[in-house]
């Protein structure tokens, strides 16, 4: 087939599918309609919909309430050129810093007790080995007067 039949085909076909596919999703969307949605939108977002993507993003985060979902793909949203998905990510940024720096705090002063803890355990285990290699001499060496009394 030549060039020019196949583009043809292309825009006869192929085309109104996709369109159909992107009213689908919008149209899931607009009925909050969002477990439709999430199937319609999926397949389209994974082409590289940028619409799609942030109707994602919008599922996770207020429908589901899975924000990390739901950033990811406003991130791809933003990524493929989604200006609303860029605004958004930017507001969310801004209104989380402050949590964002008090989590981190809080992540390593966890982060540090647990260093601690595990110095602790080493220290424990370290005692451990050498009470039990002293349990192994005084065996050793009962054993052997043992041997040598019963040589006797």
């Amino acid at each position: 087939m030549s060039r020019r039949v196949l583009s043809i085909i292309f825009l006869l076909v192929l085309l109104p599918l996709a369109t159909l596919a992107d009213s689908l999703c919008s149209e899931a969307m607009e009925r909050e309609a969002y477990d439709e949605a999430l199937e319609k939108c999926l397949p389209l977002a994974e082409q590289g919909d940028s619409q799609a993507m942030h109707s994602l993003g919008f599922i996770h985060v207020i429908v589901r309430k899975d924000f990390f979902e739901g950033y990811a793909w406003y991130h791809r949203a933003a990524s493929a050129g989604d200006a609303r998905a860029r605004n958004l990510l930017s507001v969310i940024r801004e209104q989380n810093d402050g949590e964002y720096r008090t989590e981190i705090v809080l992540l390593r002063t966890e982060i540090r007790r647990l260093q601690l803890y595990f110095i602790d355990l080493e220290e424990e285990f370290a005692k451990a080995e050498n009470q039990l290699r002293d349990i192994r001499l005084s065996s050793q060496e009962a054993m052997t007067e043992i041997e040598e009394r019963s040589q006797e």
